[in-house]
């Protein structure tokens, strides 16, 4: 029976995600046709208004990790994910609904939070290759090279999403779009400190006119800099996290010790009728425990 309901959750799970996909798809193409309309009507958006990644938390963080997913799509993917661990764990448990329950949440947290720690590694990586093109681009206009032309020889120079992103600024500004929209989508897509530095930066001494040169160097500079310190930062933190996360493994490293050496010490747990809700509540305070300290060891630049 259970199965059954599943197999019922799943299929109407798949029918929504379609039906949202589908809304979604239609949603954006009219944004893009309006955009474009106001890009013909010569429209412009205000020049003092901040490049700026999307304001909802949710949302930056799926463009950050790489998914064109609204966040109502998302929510109903983990939520779906949480029903079908729900009924397996039900099946295999069925003695333990709490159980169940409490691993349905650990796992909708953890792709969670699998999307988020990915989409800050993509920030980190493409920040860290984007300090090398600034510097050819700095290079470029020393050697007199007008500002596009610097841009299209850092691209050419870098690899993967770095290149992507410099030669989409460059197509950009070669249709006519303005500096702003030429970097709108490096903003969106990497959210870091040190992208948005750069494109501010850019866009505002690009409108005011000059040598870029001397802005780029400082800001390459300070991108550096930030990179440096936050290694040394997560280096310093890295002994602190592994020692912690060891502390919560070594019960579970013990138990196959106490089952070779005192298997009577494991046999309470198997027929005290509280043990079930102790053991619950231990692994609960533990995984409330984990995500305390991720947030108290959590590295901000």
């Amino acid at each position: 029976m259970l199965v059954e309901i599943a197999l019922l959750l799943f299929a109407l799970a798949a029918v929504a995600l379609l039906a949202l996909d589908l809304f979604r798809g239609r949603h954006q193409a009219d944004e893009a046709r309006d955009h474009l309309e106001r890009l013909r009507a010569g429209e412009s958006e205000e020049e003092s208004a901040p490049l700026a990644p999307p304001t909802d938390p949710l949302t930056r963080k799926l463009r950050a990790a790489g998914l064109a997913l609204s966040p109502g799509l998302f929510i109903l993917g983990l939520v779906v994910l949480g029903v079908l661990v729900l009924v397996g764990l039900l099946v295999a448990l069925p003695r333990a609904p709490l159980a169940a329950g409490v691993g349905a949440l650990v796992t909708a947290y953890a792709v969670y939070l699998a999307i988020n720690e990915w989409g800050k590694f993509r920030a980190r990586r493409f920040e860290r290759r984007l300090v090398d093109g600034v510097d050819h681009t700095v290079s470029a206009l020393m050697a007199g090279e007008a500002p596009v032309r610097a841009l299209a020889s850092a691209a050419a120079a870098s690899e993967g999403d770095v290149r992507e992103e410099l030669e989409e600024v460059v197509n950009r500004l070669g249709v006519g779009l303005d500096i702003r929209q030429a970097l709108e989508r490096m903003v969106t897509r990497f959210d870091s400190e040190g992208v948005r530095l750069l494109t501010q930066t850019l866009a505002v001494k690009w409108r005011a006119g000059g040598d870029l040169t001397p802005v780029l160097r400082s800001v390459g500079w300070i991108m550096r800099e930030r990179i440096r310190i936050g290694m040394r930062l997560r280096a310093e933190l890295t002994g602190i996290q592994l020692a912690g996360l060891m502390i919560a493994l070594l019960p579970y490293l013990l138990i196959p010790v106490f089952l070779w050496i005192r298997p009577s010490w494991v046999d309470i747990l198997k027929v005290h009728p509280l043990a079930p809700r102790l053991l619950l509540g231990a692994v609960t305070c533990q995984l409330m425990g984990l995500v305390w300290l991720r947030r108290i060891l959590r590295i901000e630049l």
